[in-house]
């Protein structure tokens, strides 16, 4: 199989691995919508927004194994024994902070504060399948996750269809969620440890106290672009829950779940674009520019031809899953998926600057639209509703797409790549093989 069809094949698998991810919550956004109340259903959004926070950080964070794994395949044991220490001490913090913040602030009633807790509990649980995911990944090995995922996703559906039609509470619906990451954690640890077994004759499995400085060196930046870009795509609901109601939630969440369907296909790309520009900056930069601009262009050409079409057809879209019942959400939809052009766009330029270490632009670019985004909804949705966040939402997603955008070219137009020593961790008492870290020129 060539490089382009594996990349094919490869963003083909990504991409049913993520529409598995979205559908879980899709469709069980839908069913509460159709079966329940519309309060619950903005609940059930809430605490799934308040999750996709914590696992947009760890994505961030999960991009240094990675990259690492990448492009340092022989040291993957020791990498990944370093910095699954750091990823769970993480993991646990994040969600403790999340919910003494909730608690403290006290926006949400008891019974939607213990719906909350439950559901972003599953970033302890998830951890486990990320770890797997993340190495696999990089490995070219897509097949496995997309296996366990949707055991797990079936598991979380097939549990809140059950608890709906006994018609129990949205707290007896949120436990699905961690029974199915339970699942899903299960077959991928397994996966992982028969996939090391062939990686054991290389380097042992062990903590690496080098490699741990090296990553722990990487995580303020990392993690600022991941827990920027988590604020980035769910603060507006947040917002909206505070400036209005959990009905204005469902509302503006019915446009979301639809856009959020055509996001996974930029998703797909993005996880096997990664470690490919990785292994370019390594071993291939003289083909590196052409990679970035032949992936920009597919991202939005497609882009423009999904929102398009969903424009046109958002308000059969919007009667068809929600039976009528929320009307109101199509002209949301019809400016809200227009995002989608500026995130398919922002692919190539963000995957390219994570992987030559560019990750301090990612996030600096992301501060700057997070603020605008901020400032947008406290002064659109007193006056315009749901409808002031999607336009807030949109300007906020061009303005980032144009800044990043600026980044690349600029560095790509300054002639070739070059490959700067770097210092690397010993191994059970040899320096690593990887002599050298790609980076661009005009680097931070």
């Amino acid at each position: 199989m060539t490089r382009t069809h594996k990349l094919v094949w490869n963003t083909g698998l990504a991409l049913a691995l993520n529409l598995v991810v979205r559908a879980a919550g899709a469709l069980t956004f839908i069913a509460i919508a159709r079966m329940g109340s519309s309060r619950d259903a903005g609940t059930f959004s809430l605490a799934t927004g308040y999750l996709a926070v914590l696992t947009t950080l760890f994505v961030g964070l999960d991009d240094i194994l990675v990259r690492e794994s990448a492009r340092v395949r022989e040291q993957t044991l020791p990498i990944l024994m370093t910095y699954s220490v750091i990823r769970f001490a993480l993991s646990i913090v994040a969600w403790l902070a999340l919910l003494l913040i909730l608690i403290v602030l006290s926006l949400y009633s008891p019974n939607d504060l213990r719906v909350l807790t439950v559901i972003t509990g599953c970033i302890l649980i998830d951890a486990f399948s990320a770890l797997g995911q993340s190495v696999l990944n990089a490995h070219n090995h897509f097949d496995g996750p997309l296996v366990a995922v949707t055991v797990g996703a079936a598991v979380k559906l097939g549990g809140a269809l059950f608890a709906l039609s006994g018609h129990q509470s949205l707290m007896v619906l949120s436990w699905a969620w961690p029974l199915g990451s339970a699942f899903s954690a299960a077959l991928l640890t397994g996966m992982l440890a028969r996939h090391l077994r062939h990686l054991s004759s290389l380097a042992r499995l062990h903590f690496d106290p080098g490699w741990a400085r090296q990553l722990v060196r990487l995580v303020p930046a990392f993690s600022a672009t991941s827990i920027l870009s988590g604020l980035e795509y769910q603060l507006d609901v947040v917002l909206l829950s505070v400036l209005l109601s959990n009905e204005a939630v469902a509302w503006y969440s019915a446009a979301v779940t639809i856009m959020t369907v055509v996001v996974t296909v930029s998703q797909a790309y993005r996880m096997v674009l990664y470690p490919a520009l990785v292994r370019a900056l390594t071993d291939r930069p003289t083909a590196l520019r052409g990679l970035v601009g032949r992936s920009t262009l597919l991202m939005g050409g497609l882009a423009l031809l999904a929102a398009a079409i969903i424009t046109l057809i958002a308000p059969w879209m919007m009667d068809v899953l929600y039976a009528g019942r929320l009307a109101v959400a199509v002209p949301v939809l019809q400016v809200l998926i227009w995002n989608v052009v500026f995130l398919f766009l922002s692919v190539p330029s963000v995957r390219f600057l994570m992987a030559s270490n560019g990750q301090s632009v990612v996030w600096r670019t992301l501060l700057v639209s997070l603020t605008v985004n901020v400032i947008a909804n406290l002064l659109l949705i007193p006056r315009l509703g749901v409808m002031g966040s999607a336009y807030a939402r949109l300007f906020s997603s061009s303005l980032f797409c144009g800044l990043i955008g600026w980044q690349v070219y600029r560095r790509l137009a300054r002639g070739h790549l070059d490959q700067v020593p770097r210092s690397q961790p010993t191994v059970a008492g040899k320096k690593s093989s990887a002599e050298f870290e790609p980076r661009a020129h005009g680097g931070e």
